[in-house]
């Protein structure tokens, strides 16, 4: 598949084939009658569709379109992780911004404690998961941390 702006372009393999003698390089899509022609000519048809939708969103949302920005977008490659402690992170930098007009700095302080303890947790929690999984198993069995594995929840709740 290629996508060509102004001149530039920018190809990606869709991981298809087809014979020579079936492909039609004007039309850019396959001339059989078989099922194999007819699903790989709805495959090319939906990465255009993909194709087009991506360029209009980039268009409202006024950045710069690329051939590259295109094919990432369609293939799924441009997408963000966000994880639950950044999304909390960047929810409480949103707030300090507006401190005193829709958030008291109490408030900010608390979620700023519930983020630290929380962080804390976690860090305990995951620490002992990856010391259980480098520990053989007849070590694990005969020493006291089986009982983190047998009751997990116990050790998730948080106490204060």
């Amino acid at each position: 598949m290629r996508i060509t702006i102004n001149g530039q372009y920018e190809e990606v393999r869709i991981q298809r084939s087809i014979s020579l003698k079936n492909w039609n390089p004007a039309k850019g899509c396959s001339k059989g009658k078989d099922r194999a022609s007819i699903e790989l000519n709805n495959y090319i048809g939906a990465l255009t569709t993909r194709a087009y939708e991506k360029h209009k969103e980039l268009t409202f949302e006024s950045a710069l379109i690329t051939p590259k920005t295109i094919l990432k977008r369609v293939f799924g490659k441009d997408e963000t992780i966000r994880t639950l402690m950044g999304t909390i992170r960047e929810e409480i930098s949103s707030m300090e911004k507006v401190v005193d007009i829709d958030y008291s700095p109490v408030t900010i302080n608390r979620y700023k404690k519930m983020y630290s303890e929380n962080l804390k947790l976690l860090c305990h929690v995951f620490m002992r998961r990856r010391i259980l999984h480098s520990m053989n198993f007849p070590l694990i069995s005969s020493s006291p941390l089986t009982f983190f594995s047998k009751n997990r929840s116990r050790d998730y709740a948080v106490t204060q």
